[in-house]
């Protein structure tokens, strides 16, 4: 490992431009902050400064330093914004796996009620008082048969629509800071690969989060209920009486789609143009007061 960073070195001190030496040096940095361990020790960086004689590799060294400042700095606050977008996503993966919970106790109360013979009891398990967070119990008609319906009561239908509300403005947000720093390192040559991993990392854990919140609320598969019916066919009635309750349950898994809908896959978020071009203007004439000391 020391033989290579020696070698790396002596070919920097040899053949690099002002350039090269200070994107080698912004690039240590910018793995340094990442990921904690060093790429290149001080006296490494001390030798590379001294190698330069000119005043115009200084400047071109010294650019490429200052652009590793700006990325640094913009970074911090990307990471600010992708935390709080995680942090919505979990309390949104929280809430539909509560609206999923109701679609498991109709499906409970609905068999358990095909087994009784007190029909009444029915009214009984779909009546008023029952306590359920978010949910409201009620009867729903389905081919001349009542079936428990429970449906998101207004104030977790609010909720729901505030964080998928508050989500999708944060995914704008991280998606347009991250493009604002790919702009911006294409704009000044200086491509820092451990801020452009890290950024990757981040988008490909967001496109795999949203689809983890959604994933309780897709349709549920109604196939499991043939065995169920296998026992339960023992009369034509019967037979009527299953068929209406595996249609109202699949019907009863697709109620939560709206919220599925609503909430945005991080490919389809576009770019905020206007924050945008703010963004870059922000950080060119950070980079031009920093070239300025």
């Amino acid at each position: 490992m020391a033989a290579r960073s020696a070698k790396r070195l002596q070919r920097a001190l040899n053949t690099a431009s002002g350039r090269e030496k200070g994107l080698l040096v912004a690039n240590a940095k910018a793995h340094l902050e990442v990921h904690l361990t060093n790429l290149i020790t001080l006296d490494e960086v001390q030798s590379l400064r001294r190698s330069i004689v000119s005043k115009e590799e200084s400047r071109s060294y010294n650019k490429m330093l200052d652009a590793e400042r700006v990325m640094s700095f913009h970074i911090s606050n990307t990471k600010v914004l992708y935390l709080q977008l995680r942090e919505r996503l979990a309390h949104l993966g929280g809430l539909f796996l509560l609206f999923k919970q109701h679609v498991f106790v109709e499906e409970y109360l609905n068999l358990l009620s095909s087994t009784m013979k007190d029909k009444q009891m029915l009214h009984k398990l779909g009546g008023d008082g029952w306590p359920c967070l978010f949910g409201v119990f009620g009867l729903r008609d389905k081919d001349g048969r009542f079936f428990v319906d429970i449906a998101v009561a207004e104030q977790g239908e609010t909720l729901a629509r505030q964080l998928i509300g508050s989500a999708t403005e944060l995914m704008v947000e991280v998606k347009t800071n991250i493009e604002s720093a790919r702009e911006f390192m294409e704009a000044n040559d200086v491509h820092l690969t451990a801020f452009e991993d890290l950024m990757s990392e981040w988008e490909e854990d967001l496109r795999e989060r949203v689809g983890t919140v959604k994933l309780p609320l897709l349709p549920a598969d109604t196939e499991r209920w043939e065995g169920v019916g296998e026992t339960a066919n023992n009369g034509d009635q019967q037979e009527k009486d299953f068929a209406a309750l595996v249609d109202f349950c699949a019907q009863s898994a697709e109620k939560h789609l709206e919220f599925v809908e609503a909430l945005p896959e991080y490919e389809s978020v576009s770019v905020d143009e206007a924050c945008l071009d703010k963004l870059l203007e922000s950080m060119t004439t950070s980079l031009e007061y920093l070239a300025k000391d």
